[in-house]
């Protein structure tokens, strides 16, 4: 991706987020789900479906609203990125779908796992939630780096890198609290149990910011100076990512 498309990207992103209703631009006009994030960068097989359409390939730069789904193949990975920068990353194999509640102060964002691993990097804001749930567990995710893993017939996996969660088993209603460091399971019996982090668990688990198949990447930033709703100057700054062989 070339810096030119990247900063169409970027734009789309912002304009999406400073209109009032938050509507992507391929989705129904009378679609009032609000956007949840943008697919910042696609690797291999990757695809998306939306509450009124079927199964498509998800490009860079598609706004996914609250209730799409993301889905990848072997080999492949997707970043998402939310509008607080907060970032997920999709591994392979992975099916995700984003839910989103937001108001002016308050911003609640629930990742569905019903398949694979994804890797995190949340945005501390006390006013807002980020959680990752299955039909076994509720992570909620505070400030934190790390990676959530479903695990067939076998439990959930919480892997906290840094800040603080807390993991909560919905059959039995315990919880446990995570600290950077610790690693937490939660099983279909009720039971939940939590221990430090070993070399073994991110080869198993992940890092959260895996090695990701591809080109080589390098981090760009864009600013961009526009003017809020009362007339007043603001300046906007964009991190994002571009493949170098492709400049």
């Amino acid at each position: 991706m070339n810096t030119h498309i990247s900063m169409i990207v970027v734009l789309s992103f912002i304009t999406a987020l400073f209109s009032e209703r938050m509507i992507a631009g391929d989705t129904n006009a009378n679609d009032d789900r609000p956007t949840v994030a943008l697919v910042n960068r696609v690797v291999e097989i990757v695809n998306r479906r939306t509450t009124d359409a079927d199964w498509r390939e998800a490009k860079i730069g598609d706004l996914l609203n609250s209730g799409d789904i993301i889905k990848t193949g072997r080999a492949s990975f997707s970043l998402v990125r939310f509008y607080d920068n907060s970032l997920l990353r999709i591994r392979e194999l992975s099916e995700v779908t984003v839910y989103a509640d937001r108001d002016r102060e308050h911003y609640h964002r629930n990742i569905r796992v019903d398949d694979g691993s994804v890797g995190f990097d949340v945005q501390k804001k006390e006013t807002d939630r980020f959680e990752f749930s299955t039909p076994t567990s509720v992570a909620s995710i505070r400030g934190s780096t790390g990676s959530f893993s479903v695990l067939f017939n076998g439990p959930d996996v919480l892997l906290l890198a840094t800040g603080l969660a807390v993991l909560r088993n919905l059959i039995s209603g315990e919880e446990i609290e995570l600290t950077g460091g610790e690693i937490g399971f939660s099983f279909s019996d009720g039971t939940i149990e939590k221990r430090t982090i070993t070399e073994e668990d991110f080869e198993q688990y992940g890092t959260p910011r895996d090695n990701i198949p591809g080109t080589e990447r390098q981090q760009r930033t864009l600013e961009i100076r526009t003017i809020d709703e009362n007339g007043n100057p603001q300046t906007i700054i964009i991190e994002y990512e571009e493949d170098k062989k492709n400049r």
